[in-house]
């Protein structure tokens, strides 16, 4: 603890010996230090109106900054326009310029879905609209301004006409704020959800299908194997009411439409098991089906493919999946009709 000016005894011996000088001490301290008081909160004040001018400011040359880029990029298209030769009225006809595409929201933030519409639109953009910036500069013009806040601050440094390593061109650009915004991991990730998918009790059917395609194309699935992938996620209850389908069918397309037909997936009905009562539920006949099912077969026996598991080496009346799902097939309409009993 800091020692004071004087002690108390000292204090009580001053006041006993000369108490109005003592006064005329203590109030010229506390007049001084009201004093500076009020000079630090007038400072405090003058500096709170120069910071709020000077956000002005900003918010003012930020503005100017999105009008001068717009003017910039105006100015280079039109002469590009005025450099190139006149050309009949029939060239202007079939060279239109093309159907103007809405613009994207600015990027701001760290969002990494939000960044990947972002440069969704903003790549679809340039390219479909390719005659509105036909040069380097107007492209980057145009990313500087449908940046904003964070994502501006980062490409800003880099626009400046003496940086070393100044922009050359968009893509430039873009490729720096995908280092930044998404994540080197994304398809690890994606792989990774898509693994963990399975459908649960309760959870809805189609809602499940809408996921599972949408996480097959984020984690780069190749179609050819959806249709055994998805049917691995499925309950074993699910499993065992689309089991017909699963056999019969040669893609996941195919797969799906009987599938989606059924009235068993729509009520979860454990008793849809069998083929017979899986087509009655359907709007698919065995006879149709077999008639779009005979190009496939054909062109699998050219290659000396199995019809039913699409391995090579053996005939498809010797297939050991057929006989097992054959089996299997039979044993659950045999449960059926003891539990009818």
């Amino acid at each position: 603890m800091k020692k004071p000016y004087i002690t108390f005894v000292e204090f009580e011996q001053a006041v006993s010996e000369d108490a109005f000088q003592v006064y005329n001490d203590l109030k010229y301290k506390f007049s001084k230090l009201n004093n500076y008081t009020t000079h630090i909160q007038h400072a405090k004040d003058t500096y709170r109106q120069k910071i709020e001018a000077l956000e002005t400011q900003v918010k003012i040359l930020i503005e100017e900054n999105r009008e001068y880029c717009n003017t910039c990029a105006q100015a280079l298209v039109d002469s590009q326009n005025q450099a190139s030769p006149p050309r009949s009225s029939a060239g202007v006809a079939r060279h239109s310029c093309s159907t103007k595409i809405a613009d994207s929201n600015q990027l701001s933030d760290r969002k990494e879905l939000e960044f990947e519409y972002w440069l969704s639109r903003i790549v679809s953009k340039m390219t479909v609209n390719t005659d509105y910036y036909p040069n380097k500069l107007a492209k980057m013009c145009y990313i500087e301004n449908y940046t904003k806040g964070e994502a501006a601050k980062h490409i800003a440094p880099r626009m400046h006409q003496d940086h070393l390593e100044k922009y050359a061109t968009a893509e430039e650009i873009l490729d720096y704020l995908k280092e930044i915004y998404i994540n080197p991991n994304y398809l690890e990730i994606a792989k990774h959800d898509y693994n963990k998918l399975v459908i649960k009790n309760r959870d809805d059917y189609y809602k499940f299908v809408t996921s599972f395609l949408h996480l097959a194309g984020k984690a780069q699935i190749l179609k050819k194997d959806y249709k055994n992938n998805f049917y691995s996620k499925l309950s074993y209850k699910l499993q065992k009411i689309i089991t017909a389908a699963y056999i019969i069918t040669l893609t996941f397309k195919n797969f799906q439409e009987l599938c989606s037909n059924s009235n068993c997936i729509n009520t979860g009905n454990e008793n849809c098991v069998t083929t017979t009562t899986f087509f009655q539920n359907t709007k698919t006949t065995p006879a149709t089906l077999n008639l779009n099912l005979d190009k496939g077969k054909k062109k699998l026996i050219r290659k000396g493919y199995c019809f039913h598991c699409k391995r090579i080496g053996h005939l498809a009346r010797d297939c050991k999946l057929k006989k097992q799902s054959s089996i299997e097939v039979k044993e659950l309409e045999q449960d059926l009709e003891n539990k009818d009993v």
